[in-house]
């Protein structure tokens, strides 16, 4: 059995600097944040690129950030000197989940100065009963809107409840003129 360790960036305000720390079960400041709302992360293994302003995350990928959830295998991202999370694509068994929806896809790509999520590959949405498949999926994060190309699925209507009037027959003479 494997032990899980979390991973955390730490930017201390007062050096400038970055440090990386692993510490099994630990909570810490999130890795960043994007319009003062943080983004929390957790993964096996954290490979950053200071100069660049890359990071890569693998192994049990979970990004956090208010309502939405996005798990995977791996994590490619961009982030300014802030560390402010400017773009990433998650891949390997992508899973979304904001409010009440889910999603899944061969991989994902986070715009979030779009405040934009796009999905491709053997996209399938789900809500409640209904579900989608679709060739790619955008969310749009701030209205929670969602548009799908290439779409097929199911979206349950609720049955008929019984009428309380009765219908006439065709030989009841109702709707004869005279």
């Amino acid at each position: 059995m494997r032990l899980r360790r979390t991973w955390l960036l730490w930017v201390p305000a007062a050096v400038g600097g970055v440090g990386l720390l692993c510490v099994p079960r630990v909570q810490a400041e999130p890795i960043a944040s994007f319009d003062g709302e943080a983004v929390s992360v957790r993964a096996e293994q954290l490979d950053i690129d200071v100069q660049k302003g890359t990071a890569t995350l693998t192994g049990n990928v979970v990004l956090e950030r208010g309502d939405l959830t996005v798990s995977c295998a791996r994590v490619d991202a961009k982030y300014d000197s802030a560390p402010n999370i400017t773009w990433a694509i998650a891949t390997g068994g992508v899973r979304a989940q904001v409010r009440g929806m889910a999603a899944q896809a061969q991989e994902a790509e986070l715009l979030m100065g779009q405040r934009r999520l796009e999905l491709r590959g053997g996209v399938r949405v789900s809500r409640g009963g209904a579900w989608m498949t679709a060739r790619e999926a955008e969310i749009d994060l701030e209205t929670k809107r969602v548009r799908l190309e290439q779409v097929q699925g199911a979206i349950p209507f609720p049955s008929a409840a019984p009428s309380s009037r009765a219908v006439p027959s065709a030989g009841s003479g109702a709707g004869a003129g005279p």
